[in-house]
Parts: C-alpha cells; sequence; structure tokens
C-alpha cells in the first residue's frame, strides 16, 4: 500500500521512525529530546553508547541534492564529532530514493554507512508500514490518506459533495491533532447512531466531525450533507439495511437549518429524523452546533428539551478537553505545514511565544490559524511578532474587524453583507449577484456612489479565500459561494448589532424574503434585533417593494411569505395598514397550489389569536372555505394536519361540517393515511422479544400483535393531530404489511444482524507524558 508521508510534520516522522525500527532491529530506540542533536534522532545503547544511531529527515517539497548537500555539509561533520564513533549508523527519509541515490550517500558517509541496507527512502518506510498493521493503524494520519483508504472515501463522498475531495482531505489531515476528542466522539457515535458535536465558535466541531466522516467512508459508507433544511435530505435515507449511510448537518441549529422559529415545528421533524437513525441499520447521523444556539433551542424548543435527544448523545467540544500538549501540536503543525517567511516563523519557536500562546485562556485552533497566517501580520500595524500574536490572543474579536474595515473597499463589504443574509452557506453566485446588484443600486442613488466596472467580479475575486470560498455544485451545474469559516458570520452578527444604518441599508435594498428572515429578528433570537425606531422606516420600504421580493428557494408560496414577514417584523405597524395583508390573502385564495401548509395554518392561527389585525380576520372569514380546502390540498406532515385542525374555532367554523362534505373528507383521509405511513416506517417493533414470540407462539399470532400495535399508535396519532373528537365521522384507511415486517424481521435478525463494529484502526494512541513539557520543548527545539 501507498502511505503519504507528507501529512506527517517532521517530529511524527521521528516517532513513526522509532516504532518500526524497534520492530525492525528488535530493540527499543530513544528519541533524542531536544537541543542540537548532533547527528542524532534516534539511539540504541546496548553494550556500548551509540551501538545504533538513526538520522530522520522528513523532505517535503524537497530534492534529493539537497539532503546529499545536509549529509556532506553537516551531519558528516556530526558524525566525525560523536563519541564514541556510530557502531551502526541508519538513515530514515521521505524522499523517494533510487539505487544510485542510495549507492552515492553510502559512498558520501563512509566509513559510518557501511551498506546500502542502512539507508531507508520513501518506499522501504512504507513497506515496513505495510508490514506492522499496529504501527498503521497508531498514525491515524497515515492511515487516512493510505491508496486504498482515500480511494474508499473519495468513492463514497465524490457523488454527495465537493468538501470530500484529495486535497482537502490531505490539507485538513496535515494540521489535524488526534486528541482524546476523537475517541469519545466515536464511541458515543458507535452508541447512539447519532452524535451532536457542540462547542463555541472556532474549537474544531467541523474538523472533528470531518474526520468521524471520513472514518465511516473509509469503511464503505454513503456521505449524504445537509446545509439546509432537514427536508432536503430526509428522503435520501434509506430503508435498505444493507446500504450503509452516514449524515451530516452542520450547524444544524444555526442559519443552515432555515429558521428556527419556523411555525412547521422543526424541533418535531429533527427529533423525527433522529428516532429513525437508532432504529436503521448501518446508518449514523453527525450534527454540529454551537453551544448558544444548542442551549438557546433547549430554552426554547419544549419538545427538543424534553425528548431528551440532545443529552442523550450530546458531546460538548469544550476548549478544557485540549491538553497543553495537543494546544501545543495544533500550533507545531500549522507552522511547520506553512510557507512563512524564515524570520517570522522563528518568532514562534521562541519559547515565551510558543509558551504564551499555548498557555492562553483565548487560546482555540481558529485563532492560531489567524495569529500564524504572516499575511495578517503585514497589513497590522504591529512590528513585533510577539506583540502582534499576544494582542490577537487577548482581543480575538479583532480578527475579522481589521480586515474588514482597513483591506475592504465599499463594493467588497456589500458583497459579504450580501452573502450574509443569504445565509453565508452554499449561496448560488446568481442569487449573490442578484442581491449584489440590488445593493449597490441603492447605495448609487441614496449615498452617492460611483458605480465601479465589474464591482461584482472584482469583489468576489478580492474576498476569495480570505473571507470567502468558491465551489462548483455538480447537482446544479452552479458556482456556489461560502464564508471561509462561521467565525466571519459570528463578527458580522456583532457588527451589525445596534448598527441601524447599515440595518436600514440592507433591508432596504433586499431582493430575497430570506435576506429578512436568516438573521433578522425583532426579538433577541442569536440574530441581529431590529431596532424599534427604524421599524416604520423599514416598513414603508417593504410595503413599496411587496409585489418585486423572490425567494431563493423553489417551490415556494411568494403570498403567503410575504405575509409571514410582515406579520413576523411589521405586526404593529400594519393595524393601520390592513388592506396590505388583505391583498396578499386575496391572492393566495386565487392561487393555492405549492402553499406551505403547516405554516399557512399557523400563520392564520397567530392572526386570529391575537385579534390586532380585525379586518385582515373578517376577510379570512368570508374566504375560509377556499382558504382551508388550500391548506389540505397541500398536507404533507404531521404538524399540517394539527394546525389545520386547530384554525377553525379561531373564525368561528365547523370542521365536523367541513369533513361532511364528501370531497373534503376524502382528501383529509387520504391525507390521514399518507402521512400516517412516515409514522409506520419510524415504529420500533421490538425486534429481540419479537422474534422470542414468533418462534414461541407463531408468525399468525406474531402478526395479530402487530397489527393492533400499528392501530393503537394510528389512534395516537388522530389525537395528536387534533381529531380525536371527529374519530368516528372519517373513515380509517391505511396500508399495512403486516408480513411482510415479520419477514423482514425475520430476514434481519438471522442474517449479519446490525451494524459492523467500528473498525480498531482508528484507534489512536494519544501521546501522554508525567511532563507534557518535555514533548512540547521538543517539538519547538530546531534540530541542528
Amino acid at each position: 500500500m501507498k502511505y503519504n508521508l507528507d501529512v506527517l510534520n517532521d517530529k511524527e516522522f521521528e516517532d513513526l521512525c522509532k516504532d518500526l525500527f524497534d520492530v525492525q532491529y528488535q530493540v527499543d530506540f530513544q528519541i533524542f529530546k531536544a537541543g542540537k542533536d548532533g547527528g542524532i534522532d534516534l539511539v540504541f545503547a546496548g553494550d556500548v553508547e551509540n551501538e545504533i544511531v538513526v538520522q530522520c529527515k522528513h523532505y517535503i517539497n524537497s530534492t534529493y541534492a539537497g539532503l546529499l548537500n545536509k549529509f556532506k555539509n553537516t551531519e558528516l561533520a556530526n558524525l566525525g564529532a560523536m563519541v564514541p564513533s556510530p557502531k551502526k549508523y541508519v538513515i530514515a527519509t521521505t524522499l523517494a530514493l533510487s539505487t544510485a541515490n542510495t549507492r552515492e550517500l553510502k559512498d558520501s558517509l563512509a566509513p559510518y554507512i557501511r551498506t546500502t541496507n542502512d539507508i531507508y527512502g520513501r518506499k522501504r518506510i512504507e513497506n515496513l508500514i505495510a508490514k506492522n498493521k499496529d504501527i498503521e493503524k497508531k498514525f491515524f494520519k497515515l492511515w487516512l490518506t493510505s491508496t486504498n483508504v482515500m480511494l474508499n472515501i473519495l468513492h463514497h463522498a465524490s457523488i454527495y459533495n465537493s468538501d470530500f475531495h484529495r486535497a482537502k482531505i490531505i490539507s485538513k489531515a496535515r494540521l489535524y491533532v488526534p486528541t482524546e476528542n476523537f475517541n469519545k466522539a466515536l464511541d458515543k457515535l458507535a452508541e447512539h447512531k447519532f452524535l451532536v458535536i457542540s462547542g463555541a465558535p472556532g474549537v474544531g466541531k467541523s474538523t472533528l466531525a470531518f474526520m468521524l466522516i471520513c472514518e465511516r467512508l473509509a469503511e464503505g459508507y454513503n456521505l449524504v450533507y445537509c446545509d439546509g433544511r432537514i427536508s432536503e435530505v430526509e428522503q435520501l435515507l434509506s430503508d435498505d439495511p444493507k446500504l450503509k449511510q452516514i449524515f451530516f448537518i452542520d450547524d444544524f441549529l444555526g442559519a443552515n437549518l432555515y429558521d428556527l422559529r419556523n411555525p412547521k415545528n422543526p424541533e418535531n421533524k429533527l427529533i423525527s429524523f433522529i428516532h429513525k437513525f437508532q432504529s436503521a441499520k448501518n446508518k449514523y447521523l453527525v450534527l454540529t452546533s454551537r453551544t448558544t444556539i444548542l442551549n438557546q433551542a433547549q430554552f426554547d424548543f419544549e419538545h427538543l428539551k424534553n425528548s431528551g435527544l440532545t443529552k442523550l448523545s450530546e458531546y460538548e467540544l469544550e476548549l478544557e478537553q485540549y491538553s497543553v500538549l495537543s494546544k501545543a501540536q495544533i500550533l507545531y503543525n500549522h507552522l511547520f505545514f506553512s510557507n512563512l517567511n524564515t524570520d517570522f516563523l522563528a518568532s514562534f519557536f521562541e519559547k515565551k511565544v510558543y509558551s504564551s500562546i499555548i498557555q492562553h485562556q483565548n487560546y482555540f485552533p481558529r485563532l492560531i490559524q489567524f495569529i500564524t497566517d504572516e499575511s495578517k501580520f503585514k497589513e497590522s500595524e504591529f512590528k513585533s511578532v510577539k506583540d502582534y500574536v499576544l494582542d490577537k490572543l487577548d482581543n480575538p474579536d479583532e480578527i475579522w474587524q481589521y480586515a474588514y474595515e482597513k483591506q475592504l473597499n465599499d463594493e467588497d463589504r456589500f458583497l459579504l453583507l450580501c452573502l450574509f443574509t443569504l445565509g453565508g452557506n452554499q449561496v448560488n453566485a446568481d442569487h449573490l449577484s442578484v442581491a449584489f446588484e440590488a445593493r449597490y443600486k441603492y447605495e448609487i442613488k441614496h449615498n452617492n456612489l460611483r458605480r465601479q466596472s465589474k464591482a461584482f467580479q472584482n469583489s468576489t475575486k478580492k474576498v476569495l479565500n480570505g473571507f470567502v470560498n468558491l465551489n462548483h455544485n455538480p447537482h446544479n451545474n452552479k458556482n456556489q459561494y461560502s464564508f471561509f469559516n462561521p467565525s466571519v458570520v459570528d463578527f458580522l452578527l456583532g457588527y451589525l448589532k445596534n448598527n441601524d444604518i447599515e440595518i436600514i441599508s440592507i433591508l432596504s435594498s433586499a431582493v430575497y424574503l430570506e435576506q429578512f428572515t436568516i438573521y433578522f429578528d425583532v426579538v433577541k433570537n442569536n440574530k441581529v434585533m431590529l431596532n424599534p425606531a427604524i421599524k416604520n422606516e423599514l416598513f414603508c420600504s417593504f410595503i413599496s417593494r411587496m409585489n418585486e421580493f423572490q425567494s431563493i428557494y423553489l417551490n415556494t408560496h411568494l403570498p403567503s411569505d410575504i405575509l409571514n414577514v410582515l406579520h413576523s417584523f411589521f405586526d404593529s405597524e400594519m393595524i393601520s395598514n390592513q388592506h396590505h395583508a388583505i391583498s396578499l390573502i386575496e391572492q393566495i385564495v386565487n392561487d393555492t397550489f405549492s402553499l406551505d401548509a403547516g405554516e399557512f395554518s399557523f400563520l392564520l392561527w397567530l392572526i386570529g389569536s391575537h385579534e390586532d389585525w380585525p379586518q385582515v380576520i373578517d376577510f379570512i372569514k368570508i374566504n375560509f372555505e377556499v382558504l382551508a380546502c388550500g391548506i389540505l390540498e397541500n398536507i404533507e406532515e404531521e404538524n399540517d394536519i394539527k394546525y389545520f385542525a386547530e384554525i377553525f374555532p379561531l373564525y368561528g367554523q365547523d370542521l365536523r361540517s367541513f369533513i361532511q362534505n364528501n370531497d373534503n373528507k376524502l382528501i383529509l383521509q387520504a391525507k390521514l393515511a399518507e402521512v400516517f405511513a412516515d409514522v409506520i416506517s419510524d415504529i420500533d417493533h421490538d425486534e429481540p422479544h419479537l422474534i422470542d414470540f414468533i418462534n414461541e407462539y407463531g408468525a399468525a399470532r406474531a402478526e395479530t400483535r402487530i397489527v393492533e400495535k400499528v392501530w393503537n399508535k394510528y389512534i395516537e396519532f388522530i389525537d395528536d393531530v387534533k381529531l380525536s373528537d371527529y374519530f368516528k365521522d372519517l373513515e380509517h384507511n391505511y396500508e399495512f404489511d403486516s408480513n411482510r415486517v415479520i419477514s423482514d424481521l425475520q430476514e434481519d435478525y438471522y442474517d449479519s444482524r446490525g451494524d459492523q463494529s467500528f473498525s480498531p484502526r482508528i484507534s489512536q494512541e494519544i501521546k501522554s507524558a508525567e511532563d507534557p513539557w518535555i514533548e512540547i520543548h521538543r517539538l519547538f527545539t530546531k534540530k541542528q
């Protein structure tokens, strides 16, 4: 097998060589810890000192000529000064060596190298790794990027997500430091089938999730990635127990899940979705969430909190869980795999600097990525790297502020703010372009800005790879833009707080309704809160453009969505302007196709409950029959039915009379059967006990038991959707094949029975030392 040794730093390569040569020579080598090594990386002292001396040369992006010169000009002299002289001298290098190369090295280092067998180039080292599987398992990054494993990962991921490609995996693996976080997260995922990784911005949630997913992909699992609503991937969850799938939802309670306040009750959808994984075979779910949003969600949503699901498998990735050695290794990897200027790099190897960084209370991986970026230092006003680094550690909130305010022009900032209002993640280029042009025209008209040629193209080029990443989506053949990392969103949330002038400009030039709903709100909800003082101005602007708004989502119903925004943001302003709402409802009456049944029902419930819009309520009463039929035709899930049933009494309407209309009755019965079919698929038939029951009493009695269980579940379902009082008014027919359930249970039980256990090869041996600073000083001590 071919291994990518370039993902290891020089100290990791020394560790690898020690393990390999311990086995190869049947001795216990010692690693030369720090200071001037005198030509020693590994040494074994048996009967005599320096019985075996090993020199490890980890050369990345270098040449054989450079290696040869190093040995001739430095190492040969070191060997001559060594007392006693090495009895055996061994070279290990990550460079590929030809036969001629090994002979030349042997001749150049005579008499210390006695045979070419004492020279290990890349191919010989790879062969040793392949022969020692325990060592391969120990070095997770090496295993992950090996040829066979990488091919398996790419095969199962490339269809779904462009983030999982060779260059991305290798770049992340290089910087990754396996810690106890990985092992604990892996155990929880194996136990519960789903995992919530939470923590503050920048602590490494997505990186940990990325590595967990790579491990599953390597085991033949297919990746399903979601950066939006759960409904977008829910239908991709296969019923086939032999199909291996791992679902990944990044920032699942943040902007990427659309809107927590969506009246379709997303917490119930989330709970239902998670429940499916607990009973499904060969299916796993990984989610990430910022701690503040997770806590807010559990406070806001009673079902999510009471379900216990977030606590059952919550894995809090807290800063304290990084040991001081792990922090040092993360810092060292960022330095080792960089192309930094020698003087800038040298500053981090000063004991006071690296010690201050890894012990600082504000240490987190994303901040390390920032302070090791030489361009950021050059653009700052600091003359000393140490002063610059310590200032950024003391003031982490300034990471993006300086670049945003000092390095970008107006057009660049407009672009970033448009991307922000559109969610900041996988935003189609055409949507971003339209939003940018609207903002640009607004600034030209209201603030006398002069139009620059190709402003959108120039700004996208300028912010790429600094603030923004660009990916191509093969599904729709479109380019998509995302923020470089979520900390940009966190910065903009803080930047816009109480910035009324900027908020007015953003929302007064908005084209898409989502520019209002994703990151703005009228209450404090981890979003930008609108100051009541500017609401009237925003309302006037919104009303003047009401017929021009668009949506970034397909198959949406714009009139109902616009009405929803008016009620959410401008409830009080609409009291004296109810004709606008009536106009929208009139449009809905004339066209109910693609109406979101749950959302619109809930909106009608809100309007009817508060009675602040009496004229609107009267208009709804007049057109209630048409609206109710429109909602009924578009019902898709359980909550849709519940909200539908609850609006009737609010508007003085009789649901029983509505059901007695035969057409309405037939549609409602069909919808109940359709929605209950999804409920049936989630029922756990208690497999082990049922198998015992079948063996003792036979399949026929087992079928009766299952049918009764499903019927009881149906009665419970009817109660949940608020239709118990109308049970006798309806005919209850749903499709359910109890015989198929029995057959599937028996087949699964006597088959392989469940998921394959997690491969032990990813069990990372975490370094531990009585004094971690010995290893830390070894990391930051340059070999001579």
